[in-house]
């Protein structure tokens, strides 16, 4: 079904958030722009913090801290009205400041941003709470800036130009490619069906000029450039990187959730030759992984993203729900005294909290195959209860949280969308059926 936007949305998505906010750094003039990327998003009042010497969580406390202030001044007024989406001009003026900030990072230099330090422990902690920070606000958001900073570190390890707005395309038409996935990550003998199934998954050019291939991929309206991974016959990889222009695109309606990335199909048109990247070996030598391809650290970290922002967004319902239980009255009393709240309340709480602790403990881990195992089992067994954990949110406010404007019902149809994205769980188990702890 198609949505259609009221006046009172488009005003309320027009207002900005009071022109005192700045981020402290840039108030204190501190460089900005091209200089950004050697900037640390630290306060001025506290010692200056490195990403390159990161490696305990409270050092990366006043980095969070910057993200908070900006979500809620800048994020939080223009999602107020949760019945409508973010409006794509504001969405790219939202990622022009965060560049700015430093949470974004476009250049060939890691720095302070999202994904920046994912070789540190503390850099991948701060990557997975800064999204689910973002996510409490609006998860569309959060999505696209885990996009943008998915993409730029892809170009980072390919050594590309950064030439404009870039979305990675993680998948190709259909599912996940399950077991023969695994196979092919783990560089173990593939089966018979497995290169059919991998040709699906992957961009083949030469399937593409048979048949009518088309990839899809999620992201604002705002972008320039489309990454795509493609597999030679001799397993050999290879990052294709098209313009606009050059594609055939087509916006799908009526998205599920996460409304501000709408989905997108794709495919090149005739005639038309990517700007071929050679695949780097992606290595991380400071924690000892084994040569890999880059791809891996790349779906690693899809996985790791989609959970912190399904974080973010239990985290809210939970909020939303104890707010609303604590003024409601029913029964001659508030819906927080009664037992049958508790239990609803109860479960949002527990399931945020494990989830918490288990992105904290796969921050410990080290992107790519080496974890890769861990990371979908976690993912594979998480999301189910995530999801109903914010059903359950919804339920305390009875029929009221079907309603739109309430905000709950939104959370639950962007946790539900979540779901279906790089892997359903049931895909997600058939995958770990196929993976070898000990390849």
């Amino acid at each position: 079904m198609t949505r259609r936007t009221s006046r009172s949305c488009q005003n309320a998505a027009t207002r900005r958030a009071s022109p005192r906010f700045a981020p402290r750094f840039i108030a204190a003039g501190m460089p900005t722009g091209k200089n950004v990327a050697a900037i640390d998003f630290t306060p001025p009042t506290r010692p200056a913090v490195s990403m390159k010497t990161l490696a305990a969580a409270p050092e990366i406390e006043p980095l969070l801290e910057e993200v908070t202030r900006f979500c809620r001044g800048r994020l939080a007024p223009l999602a107020e009205r949760p019945e409508c989406r973010v409006p794509p001009a504001d969405v790219a003026a939202l990622t022009a400041e965060a560049t700015e900030l430093g949470l974004l990072n476009p250049t060939r230099e890691p720095a302070a941003g999202l994904w920046d330090r994912v070789d540190v422990v503390a850099g991948r902690q701060f990557g997975i709470r800064a999204l689910a920070i973002v996510a409490e606000h609006n998860a569309g958001v959060a999505y696209h800036l885990h996009q943008r900073a998915l993409a730029a570190l892809a170009l980072r390890r390919l050594h590309a130009d950064f030439a404009g707005a870039t979305v990675v395309a993680i998948q190709g038409r259909f599912g996940l490619a399950r077991g023969s996935l695994a196979r092919l990550l783990q560089g173990r003998d593939l089966l018979t069906d497995d290169v059919a199934t991998l040709r699906d998954y992957f961009f083949d050019r030469d399937q593409q000029a048979a048949e009518a291939w088309s990839g899809i991929f999620m992201a604002t309206d705002h972008w320039r450039w489309l990454l795509v991974p493609s597999l030679t016959e001799d397993r050999h990889w290879r990052w294709r990187l098209y313009e606009r222009g050059d594609l055939e695109v087509a916006q799908l309606p009526a998205s599920h959730g996460l409304e501000e990335v709408p989905c997108w199909q794709w495919r090149p048109k005739v005639g038309i030759e990517a700007t071929l990247l050679d695949e780097l070996v992606y290595a991380d030598a400071t924690e000892g992984a084994r040569a890999e391809p880059l791809y891996a650290a790349l779906f690693d970290l899809e996985q790791r993203a989609l959970l912190a922002i399904a974080l973010g967004l239990v985290r809210r319902a939970h909020a939303l729900a104890v707010e609303y239980a604590a003024i409601r009255v029913q029964g001659g009393k508030r819906l927080q005294a009664h037992p049958a709240v508790q239990a609803l309340l109860g479960r949002g709480a527990a399931v945020a909290n494990a989830q918490a602790l288990a992105l904290s403990r796969l921050a410990a881990l080290p992107l790519g195959v080496a974890s890769l195992g861990d990371v979908i089992a976690t993912r594979a067994e998480a999301h189910d209860p995530l999801c109903a954990a914010a059903n359950d949110q919804l339920q305390v406010f009875g029929g009221l949280g079907y309603i739109r404007d309430t905000g709950i019902e939104r959370r639950v149809r962007d946790l539900n969308h979540l779901r279906q994205l790089c892997g359903t769980p049931p895909e997600l188990r058939i995958f770990l059926a196929a993976w070898k702890t000990s390849p």
